[in-house]
């Protein structure tokens, strides 16, 4: 086995990982950091944003490439599939990404590979698989990071209308790009589950579960604390998405209205990168709803919140904003579609609520009985760190990369 200290490692990743806000970096982040432990690492980053950035802590190396086109990375753009039939880079996987890739970041990528010369190139999710094609030229094992079982979040999507042809052609992009990975990481025995149950029994999938560092989260812990004279709902997430777009209006429009009527000091803070106008408007018509936008740190909201609630009908692996809940000592309500995944028992960890009314109830429940705050926040804060830390996760790591370069 190649020694650890001397693997070195490429990520791929559709943003900036730093400063990890949002699920989506705070997972790339922490694979990221545990990745260091095994020798230098490398960060490819390929968004629409400009950005001015020029390198990230501990990392070895960092490049970034803003694509030229306005479609969204992650967007389902199966219509506009073109076929190149003399490109030795396109197959049905490039075809799905066609509009995420581009002939300059290709070439950023092959530069990367010369220069850096990893052993190790791990992917995000099924978005960027076309760099696979690339990869495949050099001498590198590779990765693919699903952060979801795509072609399952599509089916739970709603507004997107998407033949039974169109997501059989998703399903078989998603079991193509596994099948050509040498290993594939997913973030729950759930999603596990879901993806040999699609796609068959795999033998190269591996649990890599979401955590954080729960370290720096504990100079904000706060399941000490009464703060049952703060009455504020936080809710986190990175607002493109369309799940927690839905879920914030189900907090705008539904539960906190109610809340509201019940105390008049209630407060509702929606924190994360790109509000919809919707929230917008509705922080303009109440000055009780807080709209951030990006910030620099979550933390400090989680610091003021006296509650999460995760209204969160659809989407997959595991819920990193309510490890961060658990870390901050913030008592969490969510659906249980929002807790999908995690080891968290409804009663024990957090309140598990699947109906408005019920929802609006937990939140009362925790705001009017302070052992009931102390006893969730304790006993999570010991699930978080036990289970879910960067130091928890590291080990499932190890495992995998011992089978890669055994």
């Amino acid at each position: 086995m190649k020694p650890q200290s001397e693997i070195k490692t490429l990520f791929i990743v559709k943003e900036i990982p730093y400063p990890p806000i949002g699920g989506v970096c705070l997972r790339n982040w922490q694979n990221i950091n545990i990745m260091t432990k095994f020798g230098a690492v490398a960060v490819f980053a390929i968004d629409h944003k400009a950005s001015d950035v020029k390198e990230l802590p501990n990392i070895n190396a960092f490049n970034y490439h803003q694509l030229g086109n306005s479609t969204s990375i992650s967007s389902v753009n199966i219509s506009s599939v073109s076929s190149h039939q003399n490109d030795p880079t396109n197959n049905l996987s490039c075809k799905y990404v066609d509009d995420n890739c581009d002939r300059q970041g290709i070439e950023i990528l092959k530069s990367i590979m010369v220069d850096f010369q990893p052993d190790l190139v791990i992917i995000e999710q099924l978005w960027l698989f076309r760099y696979l094609e690339i990869l495949k030229f050099y001498p590198c094992k590779i990765i693919l990071d699903e952060h979801n079982i795509e072609a399952d979040l599509l089916k739970q999507r709603e507004g997107i209308n998407i033949s039974e042809s169109e997501l059989a052609i998703v399903e078989g992009i998603e079991k193509e790009a596994i099948a050509q990975s040498d290993q594939v990481w997913v973030c729950s025995n759930s999603d596990r589950q879901l993806l040999r149950e699609k796609y068959g029994n795999f033998n190269h999938i591996h649990l890599v579960p979401n955590g954080i560092d729960v370290d720096s989260y504990n100079f904000i812990n706060n399941f000490n604390k009464k703060k049952s004279s703060q009455n504020k709902i936080i809710y986190s997430g990175y607002f493109p998405y369309e799940p927690n777009q839905i879920a914030a209006k189900l907090l705008i429009q539904e539960i906190f209205p109610k809340l509201q009527q019940q105390y008049s000091d209630a407060s509702l803070m929606l924190v994360g990168y790109s509000p919809s106008e919707f929230m917008l408007e509705a922080a303009r018509e109440n000055n009780n709803i807080v709209v951030t936008g990006t910030v620099a740190d979550v933390k400090p909201y989680f610091y003021d919140a006296s509650a999460m609630v995760v209204p969160l009908l659809q989407g997959g692996g595991t819920r990193l904003k309510i490890l961060e809940a658990f870390a901050s000592g913030c008592p969490v309500i969510s659906t249980t579609k929002g807790a999908e995944g995690l080891q968290a028992q409804n009663g024990e960890h957090l309140l598990l609520r699947d109906s408005i009314s019920d929802i609006i109830e937990g939140v009362v429940s925790v705001w009017s009985d302070i052992n009931l705050s102390q006893r969730l926040t304790q006993s999570a804060y010991n699930l978080v760190k036990i289970t879910y830390s960067w130091q928890a996760v590291v080990q499932n790591i190890e495992d995998a990369i011992k089978q890669l370069f055994l």
